[in-house]
C-alpha cells in the first residue's frame, strides 16, 4: 500500500467518525427536554410566601377567621425552622425574600390600580398588601439591628 493510499483511507475513517459523533443521539420513548430542573425553595423564601400570605388573609378576613390563626400558626411553624440554624444569614436571607415579596405586590398593585379608579376594593385590599410587607421588612430589618 502506497503512502497516499493510506493516508486517504486514514482521511476518509475521521471523516466517518466524526459525523457518527456529531449525529444527535435519539431517545426511545422519551422527549427530551431542554429546561433547567425545578430547585426547591429555601425555608426563608416559604417562610416570606407565608408572610405575604398571612398579609392578604389578613386584607381579607377578620382575625378570627379559623383560616387567619392557621395562616399565623403556619409563618410561627416556619420562623422556628427558618431561626434555628445561622439566625444572621436566615434574618438577611429572609429580608432580601420579602423585599421579592412586596416587589411583586408592587406589580400587583399597578396592575389592579390600572384596572380601577377610586376605593375599589381590590385596590384598598392590594395597598394594604404592601403596606403589609413593608411592615414586615421593617421589623426584620430593626429585628437584625437588635
Amino acid at each position: 500500500m502506497r503512502a497516499s493510499t493510506s493516508r486517504f483511507v486514514y482521511c476518509l475513517g475521521l471523516l466517518v467518525v466524526t459525523a457518527c459523533a456529531l449525529l444527535p443521539e435519539a431517545i426511545p420513548g422519551a422527549v427530551a427536554t431542554g429546561g433547567a430542573r425545578a430547585v426547591p425553595l429555601t425555608t426563608e423564601v416559604r417562610l416570606a410566601q407565608a408572610i405575604r400570605g398571612r398579609v392578604e388573609l389578613a386584607a381579607a378576613v377578620t382575625p378570627d377567621d379559623p383560616s387567619m390563626r392557621e395562616a399565623v400558626a403556619t409563618e410561627a411553624a416556619l420562623r422556628n425552622l427558618a431561626f434555628a440554624d445561622d439566625v444572621a444569614a436566615t434574618r438577611r436571607d429572609l429580608i432580601y425574600a420579602l423585599t421579592n415579596e412586596l416587589s411583586d405586590a408592587l406589580s400587583d398593585r399597578e396592575q389592579i390600580s390600572a384596572r380601577y379608579e377610586g376605593a375599589h376594593a381590590e385596590r384598598v385590599q392590594a395597598d394594604a398588601v404592601v403596606l403589609g410587607l413593608t411592615a414586615a421588612i421593617n421589623s426584620e430589618v430593626h429585628r437584625n439591628r437588635i
